[in-house]
């Protein structure tokens, strides 16, 4: 008897621990890529969708609801930038990303410059309309992705948008637009809060164990 109910006692203070886990996601766009009757993708664009991944997508940083969407290319589509780690990638001077379901954690994207190397970007990271998080990055090498931590925690709007510094790698595009191509943009959903029929099954567990104790003692 009193085996059985260590056993549940453990499974209920196991399904409390397994509920309050979050796991990273990756969104590297791969999965709006047409393919091939033969199941290749290739060379295509188009618009990033709200409700895409959990997110509305905007091409702005306040995610307003009159802008456009952000765009997506897959290889050479917008002159993919070498080293990220997808062959789809996302492309704009700026864009926004806004969770439907709650808060998540930004944890890292893989970040590159058309054009211009020293290329000076902006990221932020609000809750509620507050600002949270915002830190600064020099892309060094123009046309060429490398990781970026950011590690902004519990917001539910994330924007990242190219400056206006850096050195034009080809002399005839002196004044083009500043762009940004992103991929792999890892994130966690935040841990829920728990539930009260939550606490009261971790309760039981806890007064269980706790009533094993005592016997024994």
């Amino acid at each position: 008897m009193k085996k059985r109910m260590s056993i549940q006692c453990i499974i209920m203070l196991s399904l409390v621990f397994v509920s309050s886990i979050s796991f990273a996601a990756c969104i590297n766009f791969q999965d709006l890529v047409p393919r091939d009757p033969n199941g290749y993708p290739y060379d295509a664009g188009g618009t990033i969708e709200d409700g895409y991944c959990g997110f509305n997508w905007s091409s702005d940083r306040d995610c307003s609801p009159d802008s456009n969407n952000p765009q997506w290319g897959s290889f050479e589509w917008a002159h993919m930038v070498g080293g990220l780690e997808s062959y789809a990638y996302l492309y704009a001077p700026e864009f926004s990303m806004k969770s439907i379901s709650g808060c998540f954690d930004m944890l890292s994207i893989n970040l590159g410059s058309y054009y211009y190397s020293g290329q000076d970007v902006y990221a932020a990271g609000l809750r509620e309309g507050k600002l949270i998080y915002n830190k600064a990055i020099i892309v060094s090498e123009a046309m060429a992705g490398s990781l970026y931590s950011f590690n902004f925690s519990g917001i539910d709007h994330f924007a990242l948008w190219a400056g206006k510094s850096g050195s034009v790698v080809y002399p005839p595009l002196e004044g083009i637009d500043h762009v940004i191509c992103a991929s792999s943009i890892t994130y966690n959903e935040c841990a829920p809060v728990p539930e009260p029929a939550t606490m009261l099954l971790f309760g039981a567990g806890l007064f269980g164990l706790a009533g094993l104790v005592k016997r024994r003692g």
